[in-house]
């Protein structure tokens, strides 16, 4: 573009345009953060965005500038418009639900939280016990502390609510489950699939009762993709409730009896 005997240059056009190219190389969508850097990554020329800042300015509220091409299914994450229809499902059908039956991913969910180090032991419990759902974690977790340290902690109890399905009635189930978890956790989770459209109120839900929530791909057991969306924050639970659940004999063993290989 030229005004007179000067070059105006566009600096929004080739990040608006990287933009659109990732998103689409992408239906679950992208982080708006994750988005920024990736279109850092990719520009030939980044004198013009000195660390990246004037990037995350171009795409704030990219959605609103580029409705035609991006949208925004929930707080924090744009998605191109091509795969709208795809993850916006009537609740009436289900919403989106994995070809991978939901207990398969406990195993490899408990993994995550140890390599996050949300947990020092960590294992699938899921219907293994004689409980309701409502007090029957799909995963149960111990947090104790370093050996080695001088000022050490409490132990704390860890659990998740996992659901492969993305309607609004599973994810408010989860919900409802984790906080029946409170009783006798002193952290919870609700580990549900990234393609849903309800994910930002069940994120506000969440944060306003200090739930964690974890997104997934729930049609890739080989790599998940678990990502905090919410850390937990820790509370005290109800002792009595907390020593109930600890004493229930295969959470015992599971926790407490097999130590970490």
């Amino acid at each position: 573009m030229t005004n007179g005997n000067y070059e105006i240059i566009d600096l929004a056009a080739p990040v608006k345009n990287l933009a659109v190219k990732l998103l689409k190389e992408k239906p679950e969508g992208i982080k708006t953060g994750e988005l920024a850097r990736q279109i850092y990554a990719q520009l030939k020329d980044k004198s013009s965005y000195p660390s990246g800042h004037g990037i995350y300015k171009i795409i704030f509220h990219l959605d609103e500038k580029m409705p035609t091409e991006i949208y925004k299914p929930f707080k924090g994450r744009l998605r191109h418009v091509n795969y709208k229809d795809l993850y916006q499902r009537k609740e009436s059908e289900g919403g989106l639900v994995g070809n991978i039956p939901e207990k398969n991913f406990y195993q490899p969910f408990a993994d995550w939280l140890m390599l996050e180090e949300e947990c020092t032991k960590a294992v699938p419990l899921g219907d293994t016990i004689g409980a309701n759902s409502w007090g029957n974690p799909d995963v149960v977790g111990i947090n104790e502390p370093k050996g080695e340290w001088r000022l050490k902690h409490p132990i704390e109890i860890v659990t998740a609510e996992i659901k492969s399905g993305g309607s609004w009635k599973e994810l408010i189930t989860a919900f409802g489950q984790a906080c029946s978890y409170r009783l006798f956790s002193h952290k919870t989770y609700i580990v549900v699939p990234n393609n849903s459209d309800d994910l930002d109120k069940i994120d506000s839900l969440s944060l306003r009762f200090g739930i964690g929530l974890v997104i997934f791909e729930n049609n890739n057991l080989e790599n998940p993709e678990f990502e905090f969306l919410t850390r937990a924050y820790k509370h005290e639970p109800d002792m009595g409730y907390l020593n109930e659940f600890v004493e229930r004999e295969r959470i015992r063993k599971l926790l407490f009896e097999i130590k970490p290989e």
